[in-house]
């Protein structure tokens, strides 16, 4: 939960090979833009839900207004 390693997903954005769904670190708002700024179809933020850190509400808010 402490934020997204952008790197990795954003290489396999560009090697355009399907549809890149980023992992690990997701723990917020900010962290669900920066992930589908860099291209990435979607985001898992099931430990974060879990933790009461993001709520499905502004998760799928934010991934309504990429």
């Amino acid at each position: 939960l402490g934020g997204p390693d952008l790197d990795l997903p954003t290489r396999a954005v560009q090697l355009g090979r399907g549809r890149i769904i980023a992992s690990a670190g997701i723990a917020s708002v900010e962290d669900i833009e920066a992930v589908r700024e860099n291209g990435c179809a979607g985001a898992i933020v099931g430990r974060a839900l879990y933790e009461g850190q993001l709520s499905l509400r502004d998760a799928l808010s934010a991934a309504a207004d990429s």
